[in-house]
């Protein structure tokens, strides 16, 4: 679970990490393809007695 004061906080965050080059690197390796296949997308909205 990530956590993002706002969606455009979460965007820019998302957008720096595939930018990044140790991504770069990483997401061409053979070991690594495919091993992420669908991705479910849920904001949450933290209640008041939460600590996050």
């Amino acid at each position: 679970m990530t956590v993002y004061p706002n969606e455009e906080a979460r965007g820019k965050a998302w957008d720096a990490f595939r930018a990044h080059k140790d991504w770069a690197v990483l997401s061409k390796v053979e070991k690594y393809q495919g091993t992420v296949s669908h991705i479910d997308k849920y904001v949450l909205v933290a209640k008041p007695y939460s600590q996050m």
